[in-house]
């Protein structure tokens, strides 16, 4: 069944992992399961890490040093980043910075009252709604002949079961084969508004794509992730199902 109305979409791509065949390929960010959501201002805490590279000239050989800087990004519904947690200090802030732009610097130890502090909360479980048991899932279809950046890809999908009816489907877009098993679908339930908050991770694959370096190239995918938030409510679909009449 398809979607009547979507709200507040938008697609955010992050960024992307080198593409270059030498010193300081396949960096990025990654981005992990978000648990909390702030109700006020409809927004996900998303756990991310932003991997660095950076290239040093040993006696004319070029080498390079990495590492890895964690931080929250706190993304609403309609996909518009809030703000940027992070403990990074000295050389780390400088790269984050270069990466994100500015962020709230947060002492060790101190993000999750920070965030609690702001109305971050646990994330309501699926399907806790008093009409009905509404649940939501990734739905992947292979498709033969569908490449998304050079790699092979099937396409992506949400769907929102209440008990044994589909109330939803949502096309995400295409994502790698290769990746199968590593899209992750959040929902917030929002009772009150009817309404479904809704985070998307979409994985895909940069770097030289099969075939770059010739017939028996099996390419070598750089994983990057694609996300999404957005917002459906009862009116989208058959949501309305899942939420108690006014």
């Amino acid at each position: 069944m398809a979607p009547r109305r979507l709200l507040g979409l938008v697609a955010v791509l992050v960024p992307a992992a080198a593409h270059a065949s030498g010193v300081c390929e396949n960096t990025g960010t990654t981005y992990g399961v978000p648990t909390l959501f702030a109700e006020a201002t409809e927004a996900f805490a998303v756990p991310a890490t932003l991997a660095w590279c950076e290239e040093r000239d040993r006696g004319g050989v070029l080498d390079e040093v990495r590492g890895t800087i964690a931080f929250t990004e706190l993304r609403d519904v309609h996909g518009k980043v809030l703000g940027v947690l992070s403990a990074a200090r000295g050389k780390d802030a400088k790269r984050l910075e270069a990466a994100v732009g500015a962020f709230d610097k947060v002492a060790t130890g101190k993000l999750a009252s920070t965030l609690k502090a702001r109305g971050y909360a646990r994330i309501v479980p699926q399907g806790r709604t008093r009409a009905a048991r509404c649940t939501v899932r990734a739905a992947w279809t292979s498709t033969r002949g569908t490449y998304h950046d050079g790699f092979p890809a099937g396409l992506l999908a949400v769907e929102v079961w209440a008990g044994k009816q589909r109330a939803l489907r949502y096309e995400v877009g295409p994502a790698a084969e290769a990746r199968r098993g590593d899209e992750k679908i959040v929902a917030h339930f929002l009772a009150r508004r009817g309404a479904i908050a809704l985070f998307v991770r979409r994985p895909t694959c940069a770097g030289p794509p099969p075939g770059y370096f010739g017939p028996d190239d099996p390419g070598d995918c750089y994983a990057v992730d694609e996300v999404s938030t957005t917002l459906l409510d009862a009116k989208t679909g058959d949501l309305a199902r899942c939420f108690p009449s006014p």
